[in-house]
This record gives structure tokens, C-alpha cells and sequence, in this order.
């Protein structure tokens, strides 16, 4: 079970400032951290591809601490999340108000990092189904929980992963509802590694998938939660663990890759 289950109490994470995200959004402007830039810059910039310029309608869920906005060049985008932060639009709690969102009505749904704290990730992506306007997308970068990952997360204990849930489960919930951190960093994983492009998820239809980045994820020195990072890395330093990471995840992502991006369609 070391690597199919592991649940740390909040208590026990051995990272800093866990859920502080203005903490987290102030460092990422104030500091120097180029792994973390392009780590981040690396989770938004691709969504472009798949955001129009004649989209209106565009929704990040689960914004955090906002930085989406420095990346994604439609200025439609409209931030959300379950605390009313100064840089957030609109106030959303993903498991109950989805609905304030009209059926049939978006072109583009952003989750990043927020699918893993889902505590019913199927029915969730069912909702975003109904939201959205047939051909509308649902743009995903979350966790890839590949056995480097999980041995990651059981030295800093941030977060936990467990296998053993079922995710297509409505009843049953992957992560505790009550508790917005909760975390299943196996939700993704479980989705998605058996689904094969083409392939429908409820109205959706699966049209990309892929699963990236390594030591540029681990050498970050973290998103929100915040830990040691090399000070002294560059652009030089970023370019050769971007080419590193492309070689192990190509060759190995079950092994190495610690996220992945995923792109369903409305039919």
C-alpha cells in the first residue's frame, strides 16, 4: 500500500504557508524564482491554443492566487474560487454553485490544480458538461500522481493520493467536502490514463492529453505551500530541466511526470 494510499493530516504537511495564496501570489511578482515562472507560465500559456479570440465566455474555477490572467491572453477570462480574494471576479464553491452558470452557456471552462480537491470529480465534469455551449471546452492541468510523485508527497506530506477510490462514484467521495485543501492527487490519474482520444466522457469528447514536467514542478519551490528551490537557477538552468523533463516524461511519465493537461469537448 506504500504507493496506493496515503492520507497526511494537515498537521503533518512539512511544507510552509499551505492555502496562503496572496502569500503565494505576492511572492511570484516580488521574487526572483525563473523555475517557478516558467512552471506556471508552463500550466497556462498552451491553453491559448484553445481559447478563441471571439470567446466570451471564459471561466476559471478554483483561481487561487490568479496568476492564470498573466498568461492567458483572452481578457474575457473570468476568475473564480470559494474565497472572495481582491484579484478574484466572482465568488464560486465548485461543489454546490455551479448553477449561478447557465446551462449551455460557456466557451471555456479553466480548472487548473483544482480537480485533485474535488471531492465527486466525475459528476463535477458532468456539470461543466451541461455548462458549456456544444463545441465549448474544458481545459485541465492538475497533478500527475506517477511513482516519483507519490514518493514526493509522502516525504513533504502536502498532499495525499489514494488509488483505491472509485471516481466515477456519486456517492462516495474521493476527498472530504467539508475541507475546500482536501486532496486525492489520484484523481486525475484515474480519470484519464484509460481514456483514449476520441473518446466520450458523459457529452464530452476527449481531444487531448498529455502528461508533462518533472524537476521543473519539483525544483519550484512550490505553487501555494512553499518549500526550498535553487536561488541561483536562470534561464539557462530552466531551458536544460525543460529538456530533461521532455525526455523523461516522453519516455517514462508513469514514473516521472508529476502533471498532466487534458482537453474535453463538448459534442
Amino acid at each position: 500500500m506504500f504507493l496506493k494510499k496515503f492520507r497526511p493530516k494537515h498537521t503533518e504537511n512539512r511544507m510552509k504557508k499551505e492555502g496562503d495564496v496572496a502569500s503565494a501570489r505576492e511572492s511570484f511578482f516580488s521574487t526572483q524564482n525563473k523555475i517557478l515562472y516558467h512552471l506556471i507560465k508552463h500550466r497556462f500559456s498552451w491553453m491559448n491554443d484553445w481559447i478563441r479570440s471571439d470567446d466570451t465566455k471564459i471561466v476559471e474555477l478554483g483561481s487561487g492566487s490568479g496568476l492564470s490572467k498573466e498568461f492567458i491572453t483572452n481578457k474575457n477570462l473570468l476568475l473564480t474560487d470559494v474565497a472572495l480574494l481582491p484579484w478574484i471576479d466572482k465568488k464560486v464553491d465548485v461543489t454546490k454553485d455551479l448553477d449561478v452558470f447557465e446551462d449551455n452557456s460557456l466557451d471555456v471552462v479553466v480548472a487548473c490544480h483544482m480537480l485533485h480537491h474535488v471531492p465527486y470529480p466525475k459528476a463535477f465534469i458532468e456539470q461543466i458538461g451541461m455548462k458549456l455551449r456544444s463545441g465549448g471546452r474544458l481545459l485541465i492541468r492538475d497533478v500527475y500522481a506517477s511513482i516519483l510523485f507519490k514518493v514526493i508527497l509522502r516525504i513533504m506530506r502536502h498532499e495525499g493520493f489514494d488509488d483505491t477510490v472509485d471516481v466515477n462514484n456519486t456517492q462516495i467521495p474521493c476527498n472530504n467536502p467539508s475541507d475546500p485543501w482536501s486532496a486525492n492527487c489520484s484523481i486525475p490519474r484515474l480519470l484519464f490514463d484509460k481514456m483514449e482520444i476520441g473518446e466520450n466522457f458523459g457529452k464530452m469528447k476527449l481531444v487531448k492529453k498529455e502528461r508533462k514536467v518533472c524537476f521543473l514542478f519539483l525544483l519550484s519551490g512550490g505553487t501555494v505551500a512553499k518549500t526550498w528551490y535553487p536561488r541561483w537557477a536562470g534561464e539557462r538552468s530552466c531551458s536544460f530541466i525543460k529538456k530533461v523533463d521532455k525526455i523523461l516524461t516522453s519516455i517514462a511519465p508513469r514514473l516521472f511526470a508529476c502533471e498532466c493537461l487534458v482537453v474535453l469537448e463538448k459534442m
